[in-house]
C-alpha cells in the first residue's frame, strides 16, 4: 500500500517571490496582470476531509492577482505557515460560480474558494472561466498597447 504524504511541501503554496511592493514576480517577460484586488479571502483543503488527513489554508483578507498565466494570493498577515498561494492556469481543471479545482498531485483534488469584501466575484470568475475556455493562457498579447517595464527598470524615489 502507497501512503501518501498530504503534509509535503506543496510547491503550490508559500514559494511565490514578491517585489518589496507585495507584486509577484513575473515568471515570464510577456506575464500580464488581468485581474487585481486587495480585499480577497481564500480557502483551500487537501486530503480527505477527516481531522487528521487534511490540511488547510485560509486567510480572511489578501491580494489576488490573476495574470496570463496563474493565480497568485497573498495574505494580509503573511506567517511562516502561509505566506503565498499560486496556481497555474493550466492546471485547473473545472471553474464554478463561487470556486475552482486544480489536481494538487494525482491522488489529491483540491477546491480554492475565493470570495471578496466587495462586488468583484463574479467579475473574476467569469474572466477565469472565459480566459481558460479560450485558450488565452499565457500568450495572449495585444500589439496595441505598450511593452511594460521590466521590474529593473522601475526607479522607485520613495527610499
Amino acid at each position: 500500500m502507497v501512503e501518501n504524504n498530504f503534509r509535503k511541501d506543496y510547491a503550490f503554496f508559500n514559494k511565490t517571490v514578491f517585489t518589496e511592493h507585495g507584486v509577484p514576480l513575473p515568471c515570464s517577460d510577456d506575464e500580464r496582470i488581468y485581474f487585481y484586488n486587495e480585499n480577497a479571502k481564500f480557502h483551500t483543503s487537501i486530503g480527505t476531509g477527516e481531522l487528521d488527513n487534511t490540511l488547510k489554508y485560509a486567510s480572511p483578507t489578501g491580494r489576488l492577482f490573476l495574470t496570463s498565466y496563474r493565480i497568485v494570493y497573498r495574505p494580509a498577515d503573511v506567517s511562516e505557515y502561509f505566506s503565498s498561494f499560486h496556481c497555474g492556469l493550466n492546471v485547473i481543471i473545472c471553474v464554478f460560480d463561487d470556486h475552482f479545482q486544480f489536481n494538487i498531485e494525482d491522488s489529491f483534488l483540491s477546491n480554492v474558494f475565493i470570495s471578496f469584501n466587495d462586488t468583484h466575484k463574479q467579475m473574476f470568475y467569469s474572466l477565469l472561466k472565459d480566459m481558460l475556455s479560450t485558450g488565452v493562457i499565457g500568450r495572449e498579447h495585444d500589439e496595441n498597447i505598450a511593452d511594460l517595464p521590466y521590474y529593473c527598470d522601475i526607479e522607485d524615489n520613495n527610499y
